[in-house]
């Protein structure tokens, strides 16, 4: 990668060209096309184009776009991002280093270490991944929507592209559905509805700029209540990165997402941010969900939208590039028996992966679901903080299969 301070520059300004439809449809018939350029896309389209694979990475956005997000990577994330030649480029952005976590409750906080991780905004983190993939040989194309086609044969998939160029019909021997929370490719190849969880909370989160905030680089503050809880921690520049999960219900009573997030401060005797009200909230669907299915004919589906479980604990990245990586090491060839082959033995050792690590966040999100339990814990742990230890090496720990 080019030598040069991220933090000073437009991060638009580092993304590759992205190409148009009509080259898009010229090209025949592709590798893979990867729906969805967030961590989990551009983490495979990176994969198989490092193989010498013709790789189509389509996002619906443009480049850089805010994602509601924890914005918090733990030491597994960044074993990944090290094998994907970004973590030089981070500390170069001036991402901070995490090296505490503080829990609040009631009138109860409990700080807790943590070995390491740093802090990004996906504005930013999105756009070093996309350009890893690109450097690696993937073609881009932004702000445009990829629908599943009716067209497929035994050895490719039909994929439908529209933007405001216009609309073109694409084949490719491998489609990889990473189109995150609510995503409809899966379903759009008849799979199933994937299963929602009753009383799920939604995401809200936003980006802080500027803000007289006292938190410290490097510390995460999480505070828990009645309505859900609110997480926030500063990102490259100084901005601080707000991420909540809370009761639909909660939002509606309160106003708005910003007088949601306020009230939540002043119940944990806190002092918000300055000026919520101006910030650009942003929400998502209700986050803990698990995909109906994970794969059919020569379609696969990766991120987010496979499945995802509460809290924002660096998780959901680290979920999304280990998928990835293991996705690339059994799907490799694309034939059609490979392809039954391969596809099999990845869901295996998916399914196997992601429910070691699910243990965990769904006790914590248990946890942060009940007042009463979360203001035990926290008083708990504000006695004895190393009994947070099993979980917090459990999540930094990166597991070989």
């Amino acid at each position: 990668m080019e030598d040069r301070v991220i933090s000073e520059e437009d991060p638009a300004s580092l993304l590759p060209p992205s190409c148009s439809i009509e080259d898009a449809a010229s090209h025949g018939i592709w590798d893979a096309i990867v729906v969805g350029a967030g961590v989990a896309g551009s983490s495979i389209a990176r994969h198989l184009a490092s193989r010498g694979h013709a790789v189509l990475l389509v996002e619906k956005m443009k480049l850089p776009r805010y994602k509601v997000c924890g914005c918090c990577l733990n030491l597994r994330s960044l074993h990944y991002l090290e094998e994907a030649g970004v973590s030089e480029s981070l500390h170069r952005l001036g991402a901070p280093t995490l090296n505490s976590i503080a829990l609040h409750a009631g009138s109860h906080c409990a700080a807790l270490p943590l070995p390491g991780g740093m802090a990004v905004s996906r504005n930013a983190l999105d756009v070093l991944l996309v350009r890893a993939a690109h450097e690696a040989g993937a073609t881009l194309l932004l702000n445009t929507k990829g629908s599943l086609a009716h067209s497929a044969s035994d050895d490719s998939r039909g994929v439908t592209l529209s933007n405001t160029e216009g609309r073109a019909q694409i084949m490719a021997r491998l489609v990889v559905a990473a189109d995150g929370l609510g995503g409809k490719l899966i379903q759009e190849a008849g799979s199933v509805a994937p299963r929602i969880a009753r009383g799920g909370h939604i995401g809200l989160g936003t980006l802080a700029t500027q803000s007289d905030s006292d938190l410290n680089p490097g510390q995460i503050r999480m505070l828990c209540n009645r309505r859900g809880y609110v997480g926030l921690v500063r990102v490259e520049r100084g901005a601080i990165a707000l991420a909540a999960a809370v009761q639909p219900a909660a939002v509606r009573e309160a106003g708005g997402a910003a007088a949601c997030i306020e009230a939540m401060f002043q119940d944990a005797g806190q002092a918000p941010p300055t000026n919520l009200s101006e910030l650009d909230w942003q929400g998502t669907p209700i986050l803990t969900r698990s995909a109906g299915s994970l794969r059919t004919e020569r379609l696969v589906v990766l991120g987010d939208a496979a499945g995802y479980i509460e809290p924002f604990t660096g998780e959901g990245m680290a979920w999304a590039m280990e998928a990835a990586s293991q996705l690339d090491a059994h799907l490799e060839g694309f034939s059609p028996k490979r392809w039954e082959e391969g596809a099999e033995e990845w869901e295996r050792v998916y399914r196997g992966l992601i429910l070691r690590r699910r243990f965990w966040c769904r006790g914590l999100s248990k946890a942060l679901r009940s007042p009463c339990v979360s203001m035990g814990a926290v008083r708990l742990l504000s006695r004895v903080p190393a009994l947070s230890a099993p979980a917090i090496t459990a999540l930094n720990t990166v597991v070989r299969s």
